[in-house]
């Protein structure tokens, strides 16, 4: 174990004392948790004495906006299910759907996380794309080319339907989970402890500065 979780440990236990519900251990992964609450084990000198909730980010996050984060196989599904209601008659099957709709989702989820505008975003792309494939000769596009444009114009009313379809049902992809937390954010009486090198997202950053402005 690292003389840095050890230092860590040591300090909460001496600052908190007997009162470690009022903190809340934000680390990077799974393994710093495990790693902090053996070191709190060996160094408590005092019983009883609870270890203070340690949680990654992205299961803080979670708590905090009321939605769960499926897994990955469930939001294709859920994709798919949105994708079929918008064409009807015209819908892919799932098959040739998972070719590009897993793109779509990791999008989706890069979108949230630097909440972007998503309509300013998918109309920009489409523009450059439509440029891209415009031909100096003025020859057609091919079937393949002008099926890419159409859903590229699409992917935004894709998005919003996907997210207010997750929502409906209390659930959603992480980045959608981010950006929620962000645009409403919460207050917290805990005190948070960020531990570790971590790569915080736009809309984690907004979070977390939102919570820090709050205190006294």
């Amino acid at each position: 174990m690292s003389a840095f979780i050890q230092s860590v440990s040591s300090k909460i236990i001496t600052t908190f004392g007997q009162f470690p519900d009022e903190v809340l251990i934000l680390v990077p992964n799974h393994r710093t948790a495990l790693y902090l609450k053996t070191a709190f084990k060996q160094q408590i000198t005092f019983k009883p004495y609870l270890i203070p909730n340690i949680l990654t980010v992205p299961e803080w996050l979670c708590q905090c906006s009321g939605l769960e984060l499926i897994p990955e196989h469930i939001q294709i599904l859920e994709l798919y299910v949105v994708y079929q209601t918008l064409h009807t008659s015209e819908a892919e099957s799932f098959e040739s759907f998972c070719k590009w709709g897993n793109l779509v989702l990791q999008d989706f989820n890069m979108l949230d996380y630097a909440l972007a505008d998503a309509r300013m975003l998918y109309t920009q792309l489409h523009d450059i794309k439509t440029i891209a494939h415009w031909s100096l000769n003025e020859r057609p596009l091919t079937a393949r080319q002008d099926e890419f444009l159409h859903y590229m114009k699409d992917f935004y009313n894709l998005y919003i339907a996907f997210t207010k379809h997750l929502k409906s049902k209390s659930m959603g992809y992480m980045g959608m989970i981010a950006r929620h937390v962000a645009e409403h954010p919460i207050a917290t009486d805990l005190t948070l402890c960020i531990i570790g090198a971590q790569d915080f997202s736009k809309a984690e950053q907004l979070f977390l500065m939102h919570l820090i402005s709050k205190k006294p």
